[in-house]
């Protein structure tokens, strides 16, 4: 086919192919454009014969369209098919290079639609978020941390609907509101919120979550990003914690800057400074405090340093009494990592008041008002210190009434407590300015003397003062009482330079006063600690010898005055201390007293003349009784007549086998106890006796209530008769009274014929003393028991001599 046969004149443009060329540009599709640029070229391929095609080739070769037009002219073509044809070939020239340039595109867009898949799957799974992906409320798509935030597999969410996602309810989708969050997001385009949400093992957490709707290919998906935030929550919950605690508390709190400017305060700190928040903030710490801290820059700096501070200072008023607090300074760091200082005001006046007051209790006696024992020792050392400074001087007295056991007895203890009253106020009285009065206890009281002078006429002022305002009578109960004191005084530091050797010397001096007479004053010296130093030396041993059986029991006869036959005996300690020497009981049982150790010397007595007494009626020795004393620890001992009991049981001892001896001032400390303790021991079977009866304070009134059994004449008496008109008079008395209440009546210390024979014709039943026999070991009273020569009444020739003396 010839170029010639044929009119191959391109159709010209339509408006639909310019609307196709529009769509095309417009939709940017590389593919459909492609597409249609391959469909026009076939088309024109179709419409231009085959030697024209070549012709198209050399024109789209050629250097210009001039060329072209007179090269297809020359081939004997018109000139409007010339220009047909190199419109042609144009128009397939550029569809040519528009394919291959979208191609290009096409490769360059299909390489980045990969790598942007790529970029998202790697955000999808990287992301610190769980993401899940719905489409008609059925996951399509999730991360690996959506899996691992529920506890949940993959097969157990994608092509389900996600029910957890929109609810802690384990009902899921049929709880209330389970499917709000995706309809609002469905809606509105977008949702968010913070709420509970379980894990598939129960557990619960905080996150939040947000729903983005969004389209794809007209198709409508949700887009849910959820975020654990349970340890956000758990701060916030903290700062919400620490922000009331900051806003209530009652602690001033202020948050100062580096230079003390207050940041931020709290209201109590508000109540603190009493000024209103706006007076506050953004201002110097020292001027809305009311108080004296010059000291603050140089604080702050150290604090800020890392060294916190506190101390107590006065804030307020003075006019309106200003209130204590406990101010405390602590470092901290701020937001920005800036230091900063917190300031912490505690309130503590009225735990400062409460604290005096509790000091008051604790340092002064209730009764009297006076300081006590603790204060006193508190005082001394205090003046040691001044003194040790000073280079001067100090007394310490102690002082005990004069017979204010005579008055508690016979006036009661109302009676005493108010005469320990008046005697504080006369003793505060008495003393100059700056004498330090306390009471000790008891009847006891001390005075601390500063600032002596080396003749310590000081001293004898005071004491001479303290002596007169005692020596008028007491007004009590309605009736006038006297009593005097004994003062015993040490130097500091002539004496001693410790607190406990003071008061120890003190001490020993107020007791010798009592010792010289009482109602004197004695100021302690060498001798006095001589003294001293050997009753603690015998205390010391007499420790030991309890453990070491030093102690032996020796038993005095008593006999019946008008037979002469053996009635009973009285046990008595001895010491023979590991170097042999013997140790008189005047002196060691007084400090038994004293030291306590009365108590275990008594139960070892006790018990060892209870298992002699067994000992002696298996053997055929028959006292009808053995005597033992009981001093007057172990009476008011809560535990002693339980301990009784198990002595009798332990030892097998019958209880009419034994005579309990209660001097009468131990009776008389305290009546009401002691007459309950003697009627246990009376029911028990115990026969009872009041020794050294007439030297104590007793009222006869009481004597008809004691369940006793027998009287002891004291020997301080008995020596006297029969040419002392007292004592005769005293002992007549005794016996007279005992005859009236049906006691019996023994005598001690009975020496002489004389002694005897006064006694015996008063009425007296029995008696005890070297004109019988000196005391006696287990062994000689047995042997001296069996061995009485007589029988009947006593009978004495001349003198000392008596047939009972063991030879």
């Amino acid at each position: 086919m010839t170029a010639t046969s044929h009119s191959a004149e391109p159709t010209p443009r339509t408006p639909a192919d310019e609307s196709r060329r529009e769509s095309w540009t417009g939709e940017g599709d590389a593919v459909s454009v492609l597409a249609c640029i391959n469909a026009a070229l076939s088309e024109l391929r179709d419409r231009l014969p085959d030697d024209l095609l070549a012709n198209l080739q050399d024109v789209a070769r050629s250097a210009s369209a001039v060329q072209a037009r007179s090269s297809l002219q020359s081939s004997g073509l018109v000139a409007s098919q010339a220009d047909a044809i190199v419109r042609s070939a144009e128009m397939i020239e550029e569809l040519e290079r528009t394919r291959c340039e979208l191609e290009r595109a096409h490769q360059t867009a299909e390489q980045t639609a990969q790598d942007t898949e790529l970029l998202a799957n790697t955000i999808f799974e990287r992301t610190c978020s769980a993401l899940f992906v719905l489409k008609e409320r059925a996951c399509i798509a999730c991360n690996r941390n959506a899996l691992r935030l529920f506890g949940v597999s993959r097969d157990e969410v994608i092509g389900q609907y996600p029910g957890f996602l929109f609810t802690a309810d384990p009902r899921g989708e049929d709880a209330p509101g389970a499917i709000f969050g995706y309809e609002a997001a469905m809606l509105h385009g977008h949702f968010c919120e913070e709420s509970i949400r379980r894990r598939k093992n129960g557990e619960v957490f905080w996150c939040e979550i947000t729903l983005s709707a969004f389209r794809v290919r007209g198709q409508d998906h949700l887009l849910a990003v959820v975020k654990d935030i349970t340890r956000r929550k758990q701060v916030e919950e903290q700062l919400r914690l620490f922000a009331g605690v900051f806003d209530n508390i009652q602690e001033g709190v202020a948050i100062l800057d580096r230079r003390g400017i207050i940041r931020e305060a709290n209201p109590a700190f508000e109540r603190v400074s009493g000024r209103p928040p706006e007076e506050i903030t953004d201002r110097p710490l020292q001027e809305v405090v009311n108080w004296s801290f010059e000291d603050l820059p140089r604080v702050l700096e150290s604090v800020i340093a890392g060294e916190p501070w506190a101390g107590r200072m006065r804030i307020g008023d003075p006019c309106r009494r200003p209130k204590s607090f406990l101010v405390s300074f602590s470092p901290s760091l701020d937001a920005r990592g800036d230091g900063s200082v917190i300031a912490l005001f505690s309130d503590v006046t009225r735990i400062e008041r409460t604290q005096r007051r509790l000091r008051r209790q604790v340092l002064h006696d209730p009764l009297t008002g006076l300081p006590n024992r603790r204060y006193c020792r508190e005082q001394i050392q205090c003046l040691i210190q001044h003194s040790a400074d000073a280079g001067s001087a100090f007394a310490v007295c102690f002082l005990d009434l004069d017979d204010f056991k005579h008055v508690n007895d016979s006036l009661g203890h109302k009676a005493g407590d108010q005469l320990l009253q008046i005697v504080a106020r006369r003793l505060k009285k008495a003393v100059s300015q700056g004498v330090f009065v306390a009471r000790f206890g008891g009847d006891e009281f001390a005075i601390l003397i500063p600032d002596i002078d080396p003749l310590r006429i000081r001293i004898a002022e005071v004491a001479d003062a303290v002596l007169k305002s005692l020596r008028r009578p007491f007004r009590l109960a309605g009736t006038q009482a006297f009593v005097g004191i004994s003062m015993g005084v040490t130097i500091y530091p002539t004496h001693a330079g410790n607190v406990d050797t003071l008061l120890q010397n003190a001490d020993v001096a107020m007791y010798s006063a009592k010792d010289s007479g009482k109602n004197q004053v004695c100021i302690f010296s060498d001798d006095l600690r001589a003294v001293a130093e050997d009753r603690h030396h015998t205390q010391s041993a007499l420790r030991r010898a309890l453990g070491d059986n030093q102690i032996s029991i020796e038993y005095q006869p008593q006999v019946w005055t008008t037979t002469g036959r053996l009635a009973g005996c009285e046990a008595l300690a001895r010491w023979r201390n590991s170097a042999g020497q013997i140790i008189s009981p005047t002196k060691f049982i007084p400090i038994a007293e004293q030291t306590g150790l009365i108590t275990a010397l008594g139960d070892f007595v006790l018990a060892t003349t209870c298992r002699q007494a067994v000992a002696w009626r298996l053997a055929g020795c028959l006292p009808d009784r053995v005597a033992i004393n009981l001093s007057p620890r172990q009476l008011r001992h809560p535990r002693f007549v339980e301990r009784m009991e198990e002595i009798l049981a332990e030892t097998g001892v019958r209880p009419e086998w034994l005579e309990l001896e209660i001097t009468e001032n131990a009776v008389m400390e305290d009546v009401q106890q002691s007459m309950r303790v003697m009627d246990r021991l009376a029911a028990m079977g115990i026969r009872l006796a009041i020794d050294d009866f007439g030297t104590g304070y007793s009222s006869l009134s009481y004597l008809k209530s004691f369940n006793i059994h027998c009287l002891k004449i004291d020997k301080s008496f008995v020596s006297d008769l029969p040419d002392d008109e007292s004592a005769l008079a005293i002992a007549r008395s005794i016996v007279s009274l005992a005859k009236g209440r049906g006691l019996s009546v023994v005598a001690e210390g009975v020496e002489t014929s004389p002694q005897y024979e006064c006694l015996m014709e008063m009425g007296c039943d029995l008696i005890q003393g070297f004109i019988v026999s000196q005391p006696l070991t287990p062994a000689a009273f047995e042997a001296w028991s069996k061995d009485q020569p007589f029988s009947g009444a006593l009978r004495f020739p001349v003198g000392n001599s008596s047939p009972f003396s063991f030879s």
